[in-house]
């Protein structure tokens, strides 16, 4: 084993001072590449209401610059507007030894300063262009005509007082939901999954919409979360399901259909898994009108369709089908009747030119015309009042209650008909003594009154 001894003399300082030299050097070195790579970064700022893009080095304090997610900066900022709900975002600055220091910043309540507050979508930024808004509306209407997609800007002015009222009015719309809950309980990332668990009333969640794009329906339609998404879709008002591909169209329907077993609708895509497919032609070609079972030239004629020609088409159909069952139960009980007075024998009570015209002829043009021109009200209330379309989703029309009336209904008048006349007439005798109740009497005044009650009961529907 060596035993190694070092001794220091004035050359080995001297040695270490160069290395030190050497080092600062270097560093320095480094530090210069890095300020230029730096301020040669691109950003953009906002010059007379433009985004222009400018290098870092030519930024001033006070400069308005647009950052977006994971972005680099040269130093701290102000933070005006954000796209956060909270109005929150996290910058990571680095210090000269390389540690780095997480901060928080919250936007500034710098509008006070201004006369007038501009609210527009997602915070987009905005320039003065309402002067050329009447010259781009034609231009706007040729291409809606030619069925073009378009994206139109748009904010508008509030004053303080304004801002300040509306800011009270969702402060109170928000209170309801959190007031109950802890902080943790709050809707995050996780709020699909926990919001049933947090509410103990489907009435918190009356008025209320869901809005769903495509990547986040892949999630909710998967095998552990698509009942939670049904029992949520069903507690809200209004489900809008954005981006999605054909099959999540489908899918929807499919988990609708089979476990809520209502009437569904699709539009478009995924039209041949549902009970009623719409067609929109457009430009997208005809292939959806050819495969679908109504076709429509715009697609805001769909709440027509469905306020107004659908809920007709729904009366009208309840009061065929009630009207149908009503009069073949009267007409056909007559027969069994008369099996009592007859030892049930082939002989039937009706004329064969009766039974072979009763629903041809007698009965058919009155159910007609109740089928094609009956309307409870007109377009413009059906659509004003939308409240209407109600009981046609409930089945209130036609259901197994109301097909039971219409049995006993049909029952009684067919006893109406046949004893009446039978027992009027069973007795009765002529002038010279012959009876009266012969079987071609009795079928005349039968199949007469028959005629005469079903037809006025189709007219006391219309």
């Amino acid at each position: 084993m060596k035993l190694i001894c070092y001794s220091f003399s004035e050359k080995t300082r001297r040695i270490r001072a160069n290395d030190h030299h050497i080092n600062a050097m270097e560093g320095f070195a480094r530090r210069h590449r890095s300020d230029n790579q730096i301020n040669n970064r691109e950003t953009k700022t906002v010059v007379e209401h433009e985004l222009v893009t400018r290098k870092w080095k030519d930024i001033k304090v006070g400069d308005m610059v647009r950052l977006e997610n994971n972005e680099f900066i040269t130093a701290d900022i102000v933070l005006i507007s954000t796209s956060e709900h909270n109005g929150l975002c996290y910058i990571e600055t680095a210090e000269l030894d390389g540690e780095t220091n997480l901060k928080k910043r919250f936007i500034g309540l710098l509008y006070l300063e201004y006369n007038d507050i501009k609210c527009s979508i997602q915070g987009k930024l905005y320039g003065y262009v309402m002067d050329e808004v009447g010259n781009e509306i034609q231009d706007l209407e040729k291409l809606a005509m030619d069925g073009l997609r378009k994206l139109c800007l748009a904010y508008k002015e509030l004053n303080e007082t304004d801002y300040k009222r509306w800011a009270q009015r969702l402060h109170a719309a928000k209170k309801p939901y959190y007031q109950n809950h802890s902080e943790a309980q709050r809707p995050n990332g996780n709020a699909m999954i926990t919001i049933d668990t947090n509410q103990q009333d489907d009435e918190e969640f009356e008025g209320f919409g869901l809005l769903i794009a495509g990547p986040a329906l892949t999630f909710a339609l998967s095998v552990k979360f698509k009942m939670k998404f049904l029992e949520i879709g069903t507690m809200c008002k209004a489900v809008v399901c954005c981006r999605a591909t054909p099959l999540q169209k489908a899918q929807v329907d499919d988990l609708v259909m089979k476990n809520e077993r209502k009437i569904t609708l699709a539009i478009g895509d995924g039209a041949n898994d549902t009970h009623i497919g719409v067609g929109i032609s457009g430009q997208e070609g005809r292939q959806a009108v050819l495969a679908s079972d109504y076709s429509l030239g715009q697609f805001r004629f769909l709440e027509r369709l469905l306020l107004v020609h659908g809920r007709w088409s729904y009366l009208r159909i309840s009061k065929f089908l009630r009207y149908f069952f009503y009069k073949n139960i009267a007409f056909t009980l007559c027969h069994f009747w008369l099996g009592f007075f007859s030892g049930f024998s082939p002989q039937t009570l009706y004329d064969p030119f009766f039974i072979a015209t009763y629903n041809v002829f007698f009965t058919s043009l009155p159910v007609l015309v109740l089928g094609v021109f009956d309307q409870d009200i007109s377009a413009d209330h059906s659509l004003s009042k939308s409240h209407l379309y109600t009981p046609d989703q409930n089945d209130e029309f036609f259901n197994k209650k109301v097909f039971a009336e219409n049995v006993i209904h049909g029952i009684l008048t067919s006893c109406i008909i046949f004893f009446v006349p039978y027992l009027s007439i069973s007795n009765a005798t002529r002038s010279d003594g012959m009876t009266l109740a012969d079987l071609q009497s009795f079928d005349f005044t039968v199949a007469k009154i028959m005629v005469i009650i079903v037809n006025l009961e189709n007219a006391l529907k219309i």
